[in-house]
């Protein structure tokens, strides 16, 4: 029992998982919960910051390698009655369409979600955005340029 726990503790969900099953111990620990905690860590892991690209398709991979074992464990000790590998296909899915969307340069569906925003209209609200931060380091310079315009016409040169 208290292995099952340490596996569950160190994050081995799987290992804990199969642990379970051939020790019998379904009813201290339950498969679904166990499968729900691998499952929150793997989306958990993928949602850490990743400024590139190609930090963010590892790590949507990553995940997806995760959730197949996932798939695979289930169906191995039969556990489609506790845990659903439907929703874990879907989620694949979903994932996938947004790494192919990263490799096309579009915006992820989740950046759509959060922000609330059309995936077109986003593209455009960044050149917005670095273009305000441009003007502010170019704030100092454009009131100089101002200064030097209102001297020049206060000694008619």
């Amino acid at each position: 029992m208290t292995y099952g726990l340490n596996l569950i503790n160190e994050k081995q969900y799987l290992l804990a998982s199969t642990y379970i099953h051939e020790c019998g111990l379904e009813s201290m620990f339950p498969h679904r919960a166990v499968l729900n905690y691998y499952v929150q860590h793997s989306k958990a892991k993928r949602r850490k910051e990743h400024t590139s690209s190609e930090a963010q398709d590892k790590a949507i991979a990553n995940e997806i390698a995760d959730l197949r074992l996932a798939i695979e464990h289930i169906i191995k000790y039969g556990l489609e009655s506790e845990y659903s590998p439907d929703s874990l296909t879907a989620r694949i899915k979903q994932l996938e369409k947004n790494r192919a969307s990263l490799r096309n340069g579009t915006p992820l569906s989740t950046d759509v979600r959060k922000t609330g925003k059309k995936a077109e209209d986003l593209p455009n609200r960044r050149i917005q955005i670095k273009r305000m931060k441009q003007e502010k380091q170019h704030e100092p310079l454009l009131q100089h340029d101002q200064e030097i315009k209102s001297l020049l016409a206060s000694t008619n040169l």
